[in-house]
C-alpha cells in the first residue's frame, strides 16, 4: 500500500443489492461531467473485470462517483479540497480483484494499492516538493443478502433514493456496489 493512505474497515451493516444504471446522460446549461473510463459501459456488473489506468483529468467540476449518472446523484468537486478531489478520482477505477468481494475480507477484496498508488501520485504531482501528509477516510461495508423473491425495482428505487440524500449530505466520495452472487450475498460500500 501506498505510504500515507491505510484503508480500515470499520465494520458491517446490511443493505438492499440493486442493479447499476448503464450510462451517463449527456446534460444540457450544466457544467461538463467528468466522464471516467465507465462511463459508457453497457450492463455492467460486478462480474465484468475491467482495468483502470489513469484518472480522468481534472478540468472538470463533476465527477459520477457511484453507479447513478443523473445530475443530482454527481461528486461536485469543487466542494473539495484537492487531497478529497484527488481521492475520488483515483476512486474511479475501484474494482474487485477476487469473484467472492461479497463475503471476501474488504482490505483483500478491491483493487487497494493501485488506488492508493494513483492517489499518492496524484499528490505527489500536485505538491512536489513536500512530504505527504497522512490521509483518513472512513469506510462503510454494507453486506447483504438477497431474498430471490425481492422487488429489485423497489430495492434499486430505495437505494437510488437514499443515495441522493448521501450526497445532500457532502461528504461522500465514492458509492459502488456489485452484483448479488449465487445464494443473494452482496457488498456495497461508500468512503
Amino acid at each position: 500500500m501506498a505510504p500515507g493512505l491505510e484503508i480500515v474497515d470499520t465494520g458491517a451493516a446490511d443493505t438492499t443489492a440493486t442493479t447499476m444504471k448503464d450510462e451517463v446522460l449527456h446534460l444540457e446549461n450544466a457544467r461538463p461531467l467528468k466522464k471516467h473510463k465507465f462511463s459508457q459501459t453497457k450492463n455492467f456488473t460486478a462480474k465484468d473485470i475491467v482495468s483502470f489506468t489513469t484518472p480522468p483529468a481534472q478540468n472538470y467540476d463533476l465527477l459520477q462517483a457511484s453507479p447513478y449518472s443523473d445530475r443530482a446523484h454527481l461528486l461536485d468537486l469543487t466542494t473539495l479540497k484537492k487531497p478529497l478531489q484527488l481521492f475520488a478520482e483515483a476512486l474511479t477505477g475501484m474494482r474487485w480483484i477476487t469473484p467472492d468481494f461479497a463475503t471476501a475480507p474488504y482490505h483483500k477484496a478491491f483493487n487497494w494499492d493501485s488506488i492508493a498508488d494513483i492517489f499518492s501520485q496524484a499528490m505527489r504531482a500536485e505538491q512536489p516538493n513536500e512530504e505527504l501528509q497522512s490521509q483518513h477516510f472512513y469506510v462503510i461495508v454494507f453486506r447483504s443478502r438477497v431474498n430471490k423473491h425481492a422487488d429489485r425495482q423497489l430495492l434499486g428505487e430505495l437505494d437510488k433514493a437514499a443515495h441522493l440524500e448521501a450526497v445532500e449530505g457532502g461528504g461522500l466520495l465514492k458509492y459502488w456496489f456489485g452484483s448479488p452472487n449465487e445464494v443473494g450475498r452482496n457488498l456495497a460500500t461508500c468512503k
